[in-house]
C-alpha cells in the first residue's frame, strides 16, 4: 500500500507542528513527569476560598438546601402545634431594708469592698430550699394533675401532710359530689361539693363540678415538688435599681399568677421575720456590752482618782503645763533684761568716747528707746545734759561766738562734765540692778527646769489612765447609740422586701408564635442544608476541577471535553443511524458534528499536543485513564480524526487487549489486528485499514485477545512494531487499558513519546489519578498532560470555564 511508506512533512505545516521549535512561552518540559506550564513551573496552590466558589457550592447543592429548609419549616410547624403553651406571671418587689436607715451593724463589711451584691444575695434566699419548701407546703404543690387543667383549678385549700407517701388519686365527679380513690389502697372517699376530702394525708375541697367526669392526680415527693418549683421560679434585677422581677412559669395562667404572688409573699414574710429576729439578737448583745463597758469605765475612773491622790495634784498634766508656761515666761523676762543691759552698756560707751557738748546728742537715740525712757533718773539727767549742750552751742556758734577759754563757756563745760558724770553713775547703778535681776532669773530658771524634768513619769502614767477612761467612754457612747438604734429597728414591722406590684394574670403565652417559629425553622434548615452542602463538598474526593487534576498529576490540563448540546446530540443520533456500520458514530463528534463545541475541544487538544515541545518530536502517544469508563477510547478516536483532518497520516492502534472497543467504534472486525501484527501472523497492510470517512486515518484493531496481554505488549516485538508504525505514519495514537487494570498502559507509555491521561469529571477519584501518575513515573513514562472528559457537565458546575460556542454548528 502506497499509503504506508514514510511520509515527508506536510506542505504548509512546519516541522515544529510535530516536534519543531515551540512557540514563545512554552519551555522544554521533557522528562518523566512532562508538562507544559509557562516558565516550567506549576502555578502556586491557592488555599483561599473565594465568595464565588462558596456560592457555586450552594448552587450545586440547592436541592439539599431546599429540602432542609422545607424540613425545618415542617418541624417548626409541628413543634408549634404539639407543644403545650406556657404562661409567665411576674411580680415586682423592691429590696431595701428600712432598718438600715436607723441602725448600722458593728463590724459590718462594706458590700462594695467584699465583692458581694446584696440584691443578688437576697435573691439566692428566694430560691433557697427553705423558701421553696414553704411555697410547696402552703400551695399543696405535691399534688399535680396528670391531664385535665380544669380539674387542677377546681381543687381548693390543698394540704399534704409530711408523712404522705407517693400516690395517685383518681377523682370521679358526679352531679352531687365526687369520689376519691387511692392507688395505694386507701379507703375510697365520697363527699359532696364544698366538703373537704381526706385520703392518705391529702386533703382538699372541690366547690363545684369542674366540667370533666374524671381526673387523675399524682402525689410527688417533697424533693420533686421543690425541684419543680425551683425550675419554674426565676428572678431578674432591673439594672441600676433595687427593683427585682420575680416570675413563675406554668401551663395554666392562673397557676402562674398564684404561685408568683405566693413566692413574693413568702419571701417578704420570711425576710421580715429574719430581720426582726436579727434586730432582737443585736439589741440583747448591745445590752450585755453596755453593762460590761459601764463596769470597765468605773474601774478606770477609780484608778485615775487614786493616782492623783497619791501625787497630791488635781491634774499632773495641768500642773506640768503651768510649769512649762512659767519657764517660758522666765526665759522671756531674762532675755528682756539682757537687752536692757546691752542698751545701758551702749550709753556708757558713748559717754566715755564723746567730747564735751556731744554726749547728749550721741546717746539721744538710745535714751529715746522705750526701755531706757522708762527710767526717770536717766531721762532727767539726759534732759539736763541736752539743755546745757544747747546753751553752750548758742555761746560758741556764729561769727561772734565766744572762744573755748571764755569763762562762760568754761562754766558750762564744767556743768556738762558734772551732769555727764552723774548720768554715768546712774547708768552704772541701773546696770548693777539689772545684773542682780539676771542672776535671780537664771537661778529661777534652773529650779523650774529641774521641777519639769521630774514630771514625765507621773505625767505619762496619768496620760495613760486618762486615755483608758476616754477610750472606754467613747466605746460606751457608741454602744448606747447602737442600742437605741437596735431598739428602734426591733420595733419596725416591715422587712427588707417590699412588694411593688403583684403579678397579674398573663393572657399570652411566652413562647414564640407560629410566624416566628416558621422563620426560625426555615433559617435553621437553611443553615443545616448549607452546612451539609459544605460537608459533602469536603467529603467529595472525586476530580471536579482542572486544578484537582493538576495538583494530583503535577501536569497541566491540555483540554476539557464539554457536554454536547441537546441539538448536537440529536444530530449525532441521526448521523449514527446513517453511518456505514460504525456503531460508535454517536461518539465520533469530530466526524459527524465537526462544528460542535465538543469537536472544537478535541481540535484544541490536538493543537496543544502539536505545540508541546519535548526532547524529541511527538510521533507516538498513549491515551490512558485511571479507571474504565472515563472516555479514553472516545478521546483517542476523536483525537486521531482531528490529526487526520490536519492532513497528517494517522494510525489509531487498539492496544486494549482485554476489552477492545476501537474496532467496534469504527465498525471494523477485530482480526487481523495488533496481536497478529506483533506475532508476525499478518502484515501491516493487512492489519492497518483505512477509515474512508476520514482521509489519512488508519485503524489498527486489537486482533485476537491473547491470554497474556502484558507479556505480549512488553516484548521486544511490540517495540519493533511501534517503531515501524512511527516510520510509516506521521502520528501513532495508542488506545490502552486503564492503569488500574494492569501494567499494559505503563509498559506502552515507557515505549512511546508520552502519555495523555483522560479523567472523567465527577467520577474519578483524586487518589486514583495520583496513583496512576505514580505508576507512569515509576516506569519512566512521560506524562504529557491530562484531558478532562465532562460529558455530564460536572466541571461546569464547579466553575470550569470552557466555551466554544463561537464555533457551534448552525442549523
Amino acid at each position: 500500500m502506497s499509503n504506508l511508506v514514510p511520509r515527508d512533512p506536510i506542505p504548509g505545516h512546519p516541522q515544529g507542528l510535530i516536534g519543531g521549535a515551540a512557540p514563545h512561552g512554552y519551555a522544554d518540559q521533557g522528562g518523566a513527569r512532562g508538562g507544559s506550564w509557562p516558565n516550567g513551573q506549576p502555578p502556586p496552590p491557592n488555599d483561599s476560598i473565594e465568595l464565588s466558589e462558596l456560592l457555586q457550592i450552594l448552587r450545586r447543592r440547592i436541592w439539599l438546601i431546599l429540602a432542609c429548609v422545607l424540613v425545618g419549616g415542617a418541624l417548626a410547624w409541628g413543634v408549634h402545634e404539639i407543644r403545650e403553651p406556657r404562661y409567665r406571671a411576674t411580680a415586682v418587689i423592691q429590696i431595701e431594708d428600712p432598718r438600715t436607715q436607723m441602725s448600722e451593724r458593728l463590724g459590718s463589711v462594706d458590700p462594695a469592698r467584699s465583692g458581694a451584691d446584696p440584691i443578688r444575695s437576697s435573691l439566692e434566699v428566694l430560691r433557697s430550699r427553705t423558701v421553696l419548701a414553704q411555697i410547696v407546703d402552703e400551695e399543696g404543690l405535691r399534688l399535680i394533675g396528670l391531664h385535665a387543667n380544669a380539674a387542677q383549678q377546681a381543687l381548693q385549700e390543698v394540704t399534704v401532710e409530711a408523712f404522705a407517701l407517693d400516690d395517685t388519686l383518681t377523682l370521679e365527679f358526679s352531679s352531687t359530689g365526687l369520689g376519691v380513690t387511692s392507688a395505694r389502697g386507701h379507703a375510697s372517699v365520697n363527699v359532696s361539693y364544698g366538703q373537704r376530702a381526706t385520703v392518705g394525708g391529702i386533703s382538699f375541697r372541690v366547690d363545684e363540678h369542674p366540667g370533666v367526669d374524671q381526673a387523675s392526680f399524682e402525689l410527688l415527693s417533697r424533693d420533686q415538688a421543690i425541684e419543680l418549683v425551683g425550675r419554674n421560679l426565676t428572678s431578674q434585677p432591673r439594672p441600676e435599681t433595687n427593683v427585682v422581677d420575680v416570675s413563675y412559669t406554668a401551663t395554666d395562667p392562673d397557676v402562674a399568677q398564684r404561685l408568683a404572688n405566693r413566692a413574693v409573699q413568702v419571701f417578704q414574710a420570711r425576710t421580715a421575720s429574719e430581720a426582726r429576729a436579727e434586730s432582737q439578737r443585736r439589741r440583747q448583745f448591745l445590752e450585755e456590752q453596755l453593762a460590761v463597758a459601764d463596769t470597765t469605765l468605773r474601774e478606770a475612773q477609780g484608778y485615775l482618782t487614786a493616782f492623783r491622790s497619791d501625787e497630791q495634784v488635781v491634774s499632773t498634766q495641768a500642773q506640768g503645763t503651768e510649769e512649762q508656761l512659767g519657764l517660758i515666761n522666765i526665759e522671756m523676762r531674762r532675755e528682756e533684761l539682757l537687752a536692757d543691759r546691752s542698751m545701758y552698756q551702749s550709753i556708757l560707751g558713748e559717754l566715755g568716747s564723746a567730747d564735751p557738748g556731744e554726749m547728749g546728742e550721741r546717746i539721744q537715740a538710745i535714751v529715746a528707746t522705750p526701755e531706757v525712757a522708762a527710767n526717770p533718773v536717766v531721762s532727767s539727767l539726759h534732759a539736763q545734759l541736752m539743755e546745757l549742750e544747747t546753751e553752750r552751742q548758742a555761746l560758741t556758734s556764729g561769727p561772734w561766738g565766744l572762744s573755748q577759754t571764755n569763762p562762760d563757756v568754761a562754766r558750762i563745760d564744767q556743768q556738762i562734765a558734772t551732769t555727764g558724770g552723774r548720768l554715768e553713775s546712774a547708768v552704772r547703778s541701773h546696770m548693777q540692778n539689772l545684773d542682780a535681776r539676771l542672776a535671780a532669773m537664771t537661778d529661777l530658771r534652773a529650779r523650774t527646769a529641774a521641777q519639769i524634768a521630774g514630771r514625765p513619769q507621773a505625767l505619762a502614767e496619768e496620760e495613760r489612765l486618762l486615755q483608758d477612761v476616754a477610750s472606754i467612754r467613747r466605746t460606751m457612747e457608741q454602744l448606747q447609740d447602737e442600742f437605741y438604734r437596735a431598739r428602734m429597728a426591733e420595733a419596725v414591722e416591715e422587712g427588707p422586701v417590699q412588694i411593688v406590684d403583684l403579678a397579674p394574670t398573663p393572657h399570652t403565652s411566652e413562647q414564640a408564635g407560629l410566624p416566628l417559629m416558621l422563620v426560625l425553622g426555615l433559617m435553621l434548615g437553611a443553615m443545616v442544608g448549607s452546612g451539609g452542602a459544605f460537608l459533602l463538598e469536603m467529603l467529595n474526593t472525586k476530580v471536579r476541577r482542572r486544578e484537582d487534576m493538576e495538583d494530583a498529576m503535577q501536569v497541566t490540563t491540555m483540554g476539557i471535553i464539554p457536554r454536547l448540546s441537546s441539538g448536537g446530540r440529536k444530530r449525532l443520533k441521526h448521523a449514527a443511524a446513517s453511518s456505514n456500520g460504525a456503531r460508535g458514530g454517536r461518539e465520533l463528534v469530530t466526524l459527524h458534528e465537526s462544528r460542535s463545541s465538543e469537536a472544537e475541544a478535541f481540535r484544541t487538544l490536538r493543537t496543544n499536543l502539536l505545540y508541546a515541545q519535548h526532547h524529541k518530536p511527538l510521533r507516538a502517544v498513549v491515551v490512558a485513564s485511571a479507571n474504565p469508563g472515563e472516555g479514553k477510547t472516545t478521546t483517542a478516536a476523536n483525537l486521531a480524526i482531528t490529526y487526520a483532518q490536519q492532513g497528517l497520516s494517522v494510525v489509531l492502534v487498539d492496544c486494549d487487549l482485554r476489552k477492545p472497543r476501537v474496532g467496534e467504534l469504527f465498525g471494523m472486525e477485530r482480526r487481523p489486528g495488533m496481536t497478529e501484527l506483533v506475532l508476525g501472523q499478518a502484515t501491516l497492510e493487512e492489519c492497518a485499514r483505512p477509515f474512508v470517512p476520514a482521509e489519512n486515518l488508519f485503524i489498527l484493531p486489537s486482533g485476537t485477545l491473547p491470554p497474556n496481554p502484558t507479556e505480549l505488549l512488553g516484548g521486544a516485538r511490540t517495540r519493533e512494531v511501534l517503531q515501524v508504525l512511527q516510520e510509516n505514519f506521521d502520528m501513532v495514537i495508542l488506545d490502552s487499558p486503564p492503569l488500574s487494570g494492569g501494567a499494559d498502559s505503563s509498559i506502552l507509555g515507557a515505549a512511546v513519546d508520552g502519555v495523555i491521561m483522560v479523567v472523567r469529571a465527577g467520577e474519578t477519584e483524586i487518589e486514583a489519578v495520583r496513583y496512576a501518575a505514580r505508576q507512569l513515573h515509576t516506569v519512566g513514562a512521560t506524562l504529557l498532560g491530562s484531558v478532562m472528559n465532562d460529558p455530564d457537565g460536572e466541571a461546569e458546575k464547579y466553575g470550569a470555564y470552557y466555551s466554544y460556542g463561537y464555533y457551534g454548528s448552525t442549523e
